[in-house]
């Protein structure tokens, strides 16, 4: 049985505590108590529904803003015009290895926006323009950081669309839909990179209709300064503004995905930069820490492991938690101050304990390696600022960062082999802050654990919500919060079929099985029941019985409300980016509900409903990257990625060599170090790799079994298919097939 102990550890003065996991989770012992005694198998952990569950893909995973299926807008980025209107958005090199294909998210504008689901085909695009830039800082506090000098330009040819989701964009009787599509493309020639420097991704559509634009697609994530539209002719002949989303008039940033063939990496959960909250990590023996697992793919040693967290402590008002700078918004409207200092941090490499063995979830084993660190040995770096929202309404800010721990001894292991990761930071003595670890966007196998000083306990996992401790005969009414299991529960307005919203409903425990269940559960009469968790859920299902009147339901926010007559109208629909199914609810009757995929709010009633035994399944894990020396045997001269150095790739350089309009064009071939010509020093490196016949990265003669490629009139010397689309992490799309996770 998983348990959550409130164990309060303490430094010098402040008291440090595991407990209050329970503010940031909410959910206490007797709650996940009850779900392991009856959470049904369909709501296992085990299942892999977060950003990843193909561990192959954790290597290759370079960068991914996933994008915004709620809120989401879709921005013009058109090359053609006097000037060009394009959009661009920058990322970090983590690891040096270089961009081989990339994936990003977008839609037409006014293209069937009637329809709740698309019918046909999209319009298309004659394709894509692919730019990368260098960075120009922000220079100022309030100014903002932009694409610099034109490095990398090609037209693609040769593509992937695929239908991810269709969005309800209003509320009106006669709503309006958009229709998002992911695209998949591999580059023709490789994007080389150096490692911790800002690149800005250029990607521009040319459509085929006038009457229906493509827009790119913003995203659910942020990291560093906001996307920028605009357009570059020259290095000084260019003009850069900040997008913003046309609805809600805030900065935005884009939504992509950019991978590696090959690499450094040898495994990536990327941090949750849209809901993620940092847990708590100590070094202390007697200290909460904690801890997530990873399996080995290539059996190469770590010499670096990456990680994510901000700080946090309780208020010496109220004891809330609080942030660091937390009303501080950050860069780039604000300056912050250097971060808290920390002693030290420790990370410690364990065995894996498989599920079953002792605890129905896995967790670290006997200990193989702990390496203790000043804090002076641990490279910082501010990541972001990410705005929250309290009970209040009113925003504050978490401002996270990145560090980087360089292993003196690699950390040797095995191929195919489950290891797990413990991380945690002692604070300086008298210290006000102390640290918290961040969590991933990305599942992979069981949940994180946490240390209390005697057990590992599951972080997350699969509650059960059943009204048993709740008086018979209780009565809610409209702006009530009850809770039930640790479980806040929140009563709101009821919307009638006919459009009107009606203030004055209530909410009953009550006995007597109307929705399937046993013993109490709760009667609607016009209301909604607001389910919160401090946290996204991958799965959510409940029991009901509708007896009369009409059904409300909310999935992620305004957008996904229905007003309908009976449940059964949903079944099979993707709602907000989740998918909803439900068991019979045609009218008096009783049936079940499930929605699968990122749930981050939750609303349901009717006039005459009745709800019970709500299941919640709860992905927590941490955000990390573990990367190895790189011993790939890149060949920057093989610019058709076709394996070789040879003559067709002689002819490309020679055509290019004295070039000196790189910035210009971006397309100079030969321009390995990106200064803008290609000169001495680029043939010194195509030399050497001259009739190399064991280069990386060459592309696949034919596409992959599945995939469906869109031709252009760009320039397709060099087009090839990309890699499975399955094997990229598809935020919260839940359409394409989940894979497995490896088998222990």
């Amino acid at each position: 049985m998983t348990t959550w102990h409130p164990t309060l550890i303490r430094s010098s003065k402040a008291l440090l505590t595991l407990g209050f996991l329970i503010l940031i989770l909410i959910f206490s012992v007797t709650l996940q108590a009850h779900a392991n005694q009856e959470a049904s198998p369909e709501t296992s952990t085990k299942g892999a529904i977060g950003g990843i569950e193909n561990a192959e893909t954790q290597a290759i995973i370079k960068w991914i803003q996933r994008p915004d299926i709620i809120k989401g807008a879709n921005i013009l980025s058109l090359p053609d015009g006097e000037p060009p209107s394009t959009v661009a958005d920058d990322w970090l090199c983590l690891a040096g290895s270089p961009v081989a294909d990339i994936h990003f998210w977008g839609s037409y504008l006014g293209w069937q926006e009637n329809k709740p689901e698309p019918d046909g085909t999209p319009p298309g695009v004659e394709g894509f323009r692919i730019q990368i830039f260098s960075d120009a800082p922000a220079l100022l506090p309030g100014s903002f950081s932009r694409p610099d000098k034109l490095l990398y330009q090609v037209d693609i040819n040769d593509f992937n669309e695929a239908l991810v989701a269709s969005i309800k964009l209003t509320d009106d009787p006669e709503p309006l839909f958009e229709h998002k599509y992911r695209y998949d493309l591999n580059l023709p020639r490789i994007f080389w990179q150096q490692r911790d420097r800002i690149y800005w991704l250029n990607i521009s559509a040319l459509p085929k209709e006038e009457q229906f634009p493509w827009g790119w697609e913003t995203s659910m994530d942020r990291w560093n300064d906001y996307a920028v539209q605009g357009w570059y002719v020259t290095p000084n002949n260019r003009s850069w503004e900040m997008v913003t989303h046309p609805m809600t008039q805030r900065p935005v940033d884009m939504s992509f995905a950019l991978n590696a063939c090959e690499g450094a990496s040898k495994w990536m959960q990327f941090p949750d930069m849209a809901h993620g909250f940092n847990f708590p990590s100590f070094s202390a023996p007697s200290g909460s820490s904690g801890a997530d697992d990873w399996l080995c793919l290539d059996g190469k040693p770590i010499t670096e492991v990456h990680f994510w967290g901000s700080y946090l402590n309780f208020s010496s008002v109220d004891e809330e938690l609080v942030h660091w700078e937390q009303q501080n918004p950050g860069p780039p409207l604000a300056t912050l101050p250097s971060p808290p200092p920390m002693a030290s941090f420790k990370l410690s490499f364990h065995e894996d304990v498989p599920a079953g063995v002792d605890q129905t979830y896995s967790h670290p084993g006997d200990l193989l390696r702990e390496v203790v660190l000043p804090s002076d040995q641990v490279k910082v770096r501010y990541w972001d600022s990410v705005p929250h929202k309290d009970a209040k309404g009113e925003t504050w800010w978490e401002h996270k960062f990145y560090y980087i721990v360089h292993l003196k001894q690699p950390f040797e292991q095995q191929q195919g082999k489950i290891y797990w990761l413990d991380v945690g930071a002692q604070p300086e003595e008298e210290a006000n802050w102390f640290w918290g670890w961040e969590t991933s966007q990305d599942h992979w196998n069981d949940n994180a654990v946490t240390w209390d000083g005697k057990l590992w306990n599951e972080l997350g996992g699969n509650f059960l919500i059943n009204f048993e401790d709740l008086s018979l005969g209780s009565v809610y009414s409209v702006g009530d919060t009850f809770v039930s299991n640790n479980l806040p529960i929140e009563v709101l307005p009821f919307q009638w079929s006919n459009g009107v919203w009606f203030n004055d409903g209530r909410a009953t425990v009550v006995t007597g099985g109307k929705a399937g269940g046993s013993g109490n559960e709760i009667k609607t009469n016009n209301v909604n029941l607001r389910i919160y968790t401090p946290i996204p859920i991958s799965q959510l299902s409940l029991l009901f019985g509708e007896y009369g009147g009409n059904v409300n339901i909310r999935i992620n926010g305004d957008s996904g409300f229905r007003n309908i007559d009976n449940l059964s109208e949903l079944d099979g629909q993707i709602i907000a980016g989740v998918k909803v199914s439900v068991i019979n609810g045609f009218g008096n009757d009783k049936g079940s509900l499930t929605l699968t995929g990122l749930i981050t709010d939750f609303a349901i009633g009717g006039q005459e409903f009745f709800v019970d035994d709500i299941k919640v399944d709860l992905k927590v894990d941490m955000a990390f990257q573990l990367v190895t020396l790189d011993d790939t045997n890149y060949c920057k001269g093989d610019f058709d990625r076709d394996g070789d150095v040879d003559g067709s790739d002689l002819a490309k350089f020679s055509a290019d060599f004295g070039r000196t309009d790189c910035f210009i064009s971006g397309d100079c071939e030969g321009d390995f170090d990106y200064d803008g010509d290609v000169d001495g020093s680029d043939l010194a490196k195509f030399s050497a790799n001259f009739g190399r016949t064991d280069c990386a990265c060459s592309l696949p003669v034919t596409a992959p079994l599945g995939l469906k490629s869109q031709k252009s009139p760009f320039s397709s010397a060099h087009g090839r298919a990309q890699r499975n689309v399955n094997s990229l992490p598809l935020g919260e799309e839940v359409i394409p097939k989940r894979k497995h996770k490896p088998a222990r």
